[in-house]
């Protein structure tokens, strides 16, 4: 487990400092994979130093696994920083090597014997699906699999925890999906505790147990993936989510079906995302209703329905009404 409790820290610029972390206080359990999405970057990036253990808080308390980190020496937060492994997808200096040469650097660093290296090396490379590309260039690599080979190298030293900072950026969402997978594949597998930082939202959707939404160097949000997602609460994750809406409108917006139509976008939870049912359940809210589309999908282990529909009718808060007696979990009408 992994707690921060009041977490301040400081950061010098133009002779002057300032906060880039306002007393944080987070829960990480064991074996979760977190997330925590920054807009600018910047308060994740710090967070991400302090958790890596290359700086200490300029106030309150860090706890891991049971160990106050503020309390110690210098000397201790080298032995935990071997606790932690630190996904670097952009390590241009290991370009040269090959993925083999990259995943054993960090254990040559931390003084393995050959013979431990290389069988540990194998081990790394038959768990991540790398066999076949063991002796190729990391340069060579798809931008994917040069993040799944620096996954490797995070987990060669077999490490408690994970600490991923913008590993998807860059990606198509072919190479996202790939990347997100076998960071859910190795915190099934392994157990590891994973935190997983990001400027995008949506990253977080398919992987996290938890998720916090920081902002201006406080957490303006912290839940569960589902409830952040489906039931937002703080101004600051509505407008992260609905910039992806956003992108839904803008498709929308030349379907003739929406012209002089309100766009109402209906989320179901649990079992009422599964069956036939949605369609009907649209149709029998009234009169004035068309089906855009829709999807099943899950958010970590929860699934969820969703559906677009189109209203042409004249009371559109009467149908919302209609709509949420009938099980819609959330309900928003989109444009208009």
């Amino acid at each position: 487990m992994i707690e921060l409790e009041g977490v301040s820290s400081s950061a010098s610029a133009r002779e002057a400092r300032h906060l880039v972390l306002s007393e944080i206080t987070l829960r990480i359990n064991s074996g979760q994979i977190f997330g925590i999405v920054d807009r600018d970057g910047a308060s994740a990036a710090a967070l991400a130093r302090l958790l890596s253990f290359v700086e200490l808080p300029t106030s309150g308390n860090v706890y891991v696994f049971g160990e106050e980190v503020t309390a110690r020496g210098q000397a201790n937060l080298r032995r935990l920083r071997r606790l932690v492994g630190v996904v670097l997808c952009r390590a241009d200096w290991l370009h040269a090597q090959t993925a083999a040469e990259s995943i054993a650097w960090p254990l040559r660093m931390a003084g393995w014997h050959d013979a431990d290296v290389r069988l540990r090396v194998q081990e790394v490379l038959q768990q991540l699906g790398l066999e076949a590309e063991a002796d190729t260039l990391s340069s060579a690599l798809s931008p994917a699999s040069q993040c799944a080979v620096a996954v490797g190298r995070a987990i060669a030293g077999r490490p408690k925890f994970l600490l991923c900072n913008d590993i998807t950026v860059g990606l198509d969402s072919a190479g996202r999906h790939q990347v997100l997978s076998l960071i859910d594949d190795i915190n099934r597998e392994l157990g590891l505790t994973v935190l997983l930082m990001t400027r995008e939202i949506g990253v977080l959707r398919r992987v996290c147990d938890q998720v916090a939404v920081l902002e201006g160097g406080e957490v303006v949000e912290c839940g569960a993936a589902a409830d952040v997602f489906l039931h937002p609460r703080h101004a600051v994750t509505r407008a992260l989510l609905s910039e992806s809406a956003r992108r839904d409108i803008r498709k929308l917006a030349v379907d003739p079906r929406t012209q002089g139509s309100r766009v109402v976008r209906l989320t179901f939870t649990g079992q009422m995302s599964f069956g036939s049912h949605l369609p009907d359940l649209a149709r029998d809210a009234g009169e004035g209703f068309s089906i855009l589309g829709g999807r099943i999908d899950r958010i970590r282990r929860t699934p969820y329905g969703e559906l677009m529909l189109a209203y042409s009718g004249d009371n559109v808060d009467r149908a919302v009404e209609l709509l949420a007696k009938r099980g819609a979990s959330n309900i928003e009408v989109l444009h208009h």
